[in-house]
C-alpha cells in the first residue's frame, strides 16, 4: 500500500512541477511579446523556411550584411548604417534562419545549412557578385561558402569575429546530450528561459532549437581549412581598445598570410572607406 502512495507522490509532484515550468516559459513569453510595426519589407520562400530581408535601393554595387549567428540576433544590428551605405550601395540586410522575423523550424542548425543559405539568397534574390559584412559566429559559414560560391562574392568583411579556436569546436557527447534537452518540450524549454531570458528578444519558445544547436557546437567550422586555396579578398574589423577582439582579429591575420598583401588591403580600404561615409 505505501508504494502506492509514494507512486502517487512523486506522479502528483512530476504533474506539478511540469505545470508549473510550462506557465513559467508561457508568462516570460508572453512578457516579452514585443512586436516591431512593420516596414516595407520581402520574404524569400526558402526551402526549410520563410527568410525575412529589407532591401534599400542604391547606385552602386550590392552589398548583404549579416548579423551574428545567435538566438537573439537580427538584422536590427545593421538599421544604424544601412543609410549610409545605400548611399553608394544596394545594401540587403537578412534574417537568419531561427532568427528575428524568419522561420524558426525545429530543426538542427548547421554551419551547411546556413551556407545553402547564403548561396541561395544570392542567386535567387540578389542575381550578382556581392560583398558581404558579417559579425562575430556569422564567420563560420560565410568563410565556408567561398569554397562554393567564390565567383559570387567580391570582399568579405568580418566585423569583431567569433575566436576561430571557438568557431573549431566541433560537436561530442556532453555538447549533443545538451542540445537534446534543451530540444524537450516544457523542461527543455525552462532551462532555455533560464540561460536565455535576459537576451532573447524573440516571443516564440522556437528560439530554443537554435539555442541548442549553438550549445552543440553545430554551427561552427575550421575556418582554416575553409581558407585553403582561397582568394577571396578579406578583412577583418574590430573594436579599438579592446584586447580580447584584438587577438581574434591577429588569428585571423595570422591564417591569411597565404592571401596576397593586394587583396587584404584593398578590402581593407574598403571597409574603411564605408566607415568614413
Amino acid at each position: 500500500m505505501n508504494w502506492k502512495k509514494t507512486l502517487l507522490f512523486i506522479s502528483t509532484a512530476i504533474g506539478t512541477t511540469t505545470l508549473a515550468f510550462h506557465v513559467i516559459n508561457k508568462f516570460i513569453f508572453n512578457a516579452s511579446d514585443e512586436h516591431s510595426e512593420e516596414d516595407e519589407s520581402n520574404y524569400y520562400n526558402w526551402k526549410f523556411g520563410n527568410i525575412y530581408y529589407q532591401k534599400k535601393e542604391g547606385t552602386g554595387s550590392p552589398v548583404l550584411l549579416i548579423h551574428d549567428l545567435n538566438h537573439y540576433s537580427s538584422s536590427m544590428e545593421w538599421d544604424k548604417v544601412i543609410g549610409t551605405l545605400s548611399k553608394e550601395h544596394t545594401v540587403y540586410t537578412i534574417d537568419l534562419l531561427g532568427c528575428g522575423k524568419s522561420d524558426k523550424p525545429a530543426i538542427t542548425y548547421t554551419c551547411y545549412l546556413y551556407v545553402q543559405l547564403l548561396t541561395d539568397f544570392i542567386r535567387d534574390i540578389i542575381g550578382e557578385k556581392t560583398d558581404i559584412v558579417a559579425t562575430g559566429a556569422s564567420a563560420s559559414f560565410v568563410t565556408a561558402a567561398c569554397q562554393n560560391i567564390a565567383d559570387q562574392i567580391d570582399h568579405i568583411i568580418l566585423v569583431c569575429p567569433e575566436s576561430t579556436h571557438a568557431l573549431a569546436k566541433a560537436p561530442n557527447h556532453k555538447s549533443k546530450l545538451l542540445a537534446k534537452i534543451i530540444n524537450i518540450p516544457i523542461y527543455g524549454t525552462f532551462i532555455y528561459n533560464v540561460g536565455a531570458r535576459n537576451t532573447a528578444l524573440s516571443d516564440s519558445a522556437e528560439c530554443k532549437y537554435l539555442y541548442a544547436s549553438i550549445l552543440g557546437h553545430y554551427t561552427t567550422v575550421n575556418v582554416a581549412h575553409c581558407l585553403e586555396g582561397l582568394t577571396t579578398s578579406i578583412a577583418v574589423n574590430h573594436r579599438k581598445n579592446a584586447p580580447e577582439t584584438s587577438q581574434k582579429a591577429e588569428e585571423y591575420c595570422h591564417m591569411f598570410s597565404h592571401l596576397s598583401n593586394t587583396s587584404k588591403s584593398q578590402a581593407a580600404d574598403y571597409f574603411q572607406r564605408e566607415k568614413r561615409r
